[in-house]
């Protein structure tokens, strides 16, 4: 009885995930949509090919996890794109959400920490993108960073390379985290953190390579200091407590 409680429970937390999740871009879901660079993606397999394009970076920086949902979603069913896409960002977010909830961290009030994922009042732009699967993979980063300190299974070990590989290859986040890994190893010094610290240093190297040498970024500043010091604030918070001019629609909730 009591097993069939706890399934009842587990069915009725991933079912709230999940609508919550749909619910934050209710649009995407049915009214699905190629957007944005996720269409230069799409050009770049047939033109520089699949290695190629996986090596691209899109606005400095490398987005595996996007590239490869695209490329699925293309190869199960060009007509229709955005819909197969859609629903594989839709699963890959509700993974992450689950890891947040599931995997051995030391988060408090786990579940309530997944949800907070679905419910942080960011604009919703970020939400079952296919484009956008990269910021989700940076969750990964974190999860990781805050594991248990005591040894995990080999199977949680397996899932947390898996999570580092895929969230450092998938997100700029891994420059700044990675001397937070090597912070654990410091702390640790066994062979698992050891590889995982390696993991987050090779990425690293790699994103901030392209972040410095192909984004805006490693081009002087000619912004007034008063607006860098406004989009500082935008960046760090969020536009969430005002309507932007150009999009009459509140960046909350």
């Amino acid at each position: 009885m009591q097993k069939k409680s706890s399934l009842l429970q587990h069915g009725l937390f991933w079912l709230l995930l999940l609508v919550l999740l749909v619910l934050r871009r209710p649009d995407q879901l049915f009214h699905a949509y190629v957007w944005d660079e996720d269409k230069n993606i799409m050009l770049q397999w047939f033109d520089l090919g699949v290695i190629k394009t996986f090596l691209a970076p899109i606005n400095g920086y490398l987005i595996t996890i996007s590239k490869l949902i695209n490329f699925s979603a293309l190869h199960i069913s060009f007509l229709y794109y955005p819909e197969v896409s859609t629903a594989l960002s839709i699963l890959f977010d509700f993974l992450v959400l689950l890891m947040v909830a599931y995997s051995p961290n030391v988060l408090g009030w786990r579940k309530i920490a997944a949800l907070s994922v679905v419910l942080i009042p960011a604009s919703t732009e970020i939400q079952i993108l296919p484009l956008y699967t990269f910021w989700f993979a940076g969750i990964l980063l974190l999860v990781s960073l805050l594991w248990q300190f005591k040894q995990e299974s080999k199977t949680w070990y397996a899932v947390r390379i898996i999570m580092m590989l895929l969230g450092g290859a998938s997100s700029p986040l891994i420059v700044s985290l990675a001397p937070a890994f090597w912070l654990r190893l410091i702390y640790l010094r066994t062979i698992r953190e050891t590889v995982i610290a390696s993991i987050a240093t090779v990425f690293a190297l790699i994103q901030g390579w392209f972040v410095y040498t192909q984004s805006s970024y490693s081009q002087p500043s000619k912004m007034p200091w008063y607006e860098l010091l406004k989009l500082s604030y935008d960046q760090f918070f969020g536009k969430f407590f005002y309507i932007l001019p150009v999009m009459p629609t509140r960046f909350i909730g």
